[in-house]
């Protein structure tokens, strides 16, 4: 789940999210607000913000030769936004965007449907701003490869002012986003950015923006808390038994102990510290053991193939078991 949270959060949405009120519900040019220095101030003064970036965000269709497929064109600062979603690490082939060039980068299962190649020219039609036509041809400087499927399918990013040019939305933002700073507190930003930006935005989490995921995280893990309980229960059991034969097996050592004049609370003092012993000596060897194991498939993750695979994608999951 926390590789499901960082996918979302890194990959596009960020902690939080400012739209103009009712972007949300119908996500439309016509719902962008302008541009301005002043806004962006007011967002990045919210306690705990690290980062925040402009956005601009339509869809239209990708073709290339006699293939076609609908993507979302986003518009970025590409300075400001690898700090939100890091998408210059991500970069599997070509260079990432600097607004310099007509370049764009997409998502290799995107540039897989459609045929391209680095280098190769992209064809984007769509509805600009009030209705005006969209037309533009890009070449391809770069192939992203991204945590959320979804993204990978859909996602072609070109620099903010080439896509205010493509939609005739000049001066315009759909949105604004930010990351929190480590161990900050998301709802307490959101709640000042509400009352700093006034009635005319909209100020959500990421959790509001994608409820059906924060329902299916928080519905799993009180499933999994049921089983945890259920498997310390066996564990102590298996414990308790193991120290229990362990004993038994010592009861003529004992006897012998109790003739020579040993006391019983000190025998018990003794048996109790042995199996502490016991015990901290294999938590501390399982420790030791199990810990190189665990970094290197914390580094390089067992990857889900097949269908398995194709059912994780299904349900927005990277098809990896981190």
């Amino acid at each position: 789940f926390n590789n499901l949270v960082r996918n979302i959060v890194s990959a596009y949405t960020g902690h939080l999210q400012v739209h103009r009120k009712g972007y949300q519900d119908e996500q439309i040019l016509d719902n962008s607000f302008p541009q301005s220095q002043e806004t962006m101030a007011i967002l990045r003064s919210a306690d705990g913000l690290a980062h925040a970036a402009p956005r601009l965000e339509a869809f239209a269709l990708a073709s290339s030769g006699n293939k076609t497929k609908g993507c979302m064109v986003l518009g970025i600062d590409p300075a400001a936004e690898q700090q939100i979603t890091g998408w210059d690490q991500r970069i599997s082939e070509g260079r990432y965007i600097d607004g310099k060039q007509e370049t764009v980068m997409m998502g290799e299962r995107l540039a897989e449907r459609l045929d391209i190649r680095l280098g190769d020219t992209v064809i984007l039609i769509g509805q600009g701003y009030h209705g005006s036509t969209a037309a533009g041809k890009y070449r391809v400087g770069a192939l992203m490869h991204l945590g959320s499927p979804q993204l990978n399918e859909r996602l072609l990013v070109m620099p903010l002012p080439m896509a205010q040019q493509f939609l005739s939305a000049d001066s315009l933002l759909t949105s604004m986003v930010a990351v929190m700073r480590d161990g900050e507190d998301m709802d307490k930003a959101a709640a000042q950015l509400r009352s700093r930006m006034g009635s005319q935005f909209e100020t959500l989490t990421w959790e509001q923006i994608m409820p059906e995921v924060k329902q299916h995280i928080e519905t799993d893990t009180r499933n999994m808390r049921v089983v945890q309980w259920i498997l310390y229960v066996l564990i102590s059991f298996g414990i308790f038994s193991t120290l229990l034969i362990m004993m038994v097996e010592r009861r003529f050592e004992t006897g012998m102990l109790l003739a020579l004049g040993m006391s019983k609370p000190r025998i018990q003092v003794l048996m109790i510290l042995e199996s502490l012993m016991t015990v901290m000596l294999g938590s501390v060897a399982g420790i030791t053991l199990s810990v190189p194991v665990v970094w290197y498939l914390h580094a390089r993750p067992i990857r889900i193939t097949g269908e398995a695979a194709s059912a994780y994608e299904r349900f927005g999951f990277e098809p990896i078991f981190p």
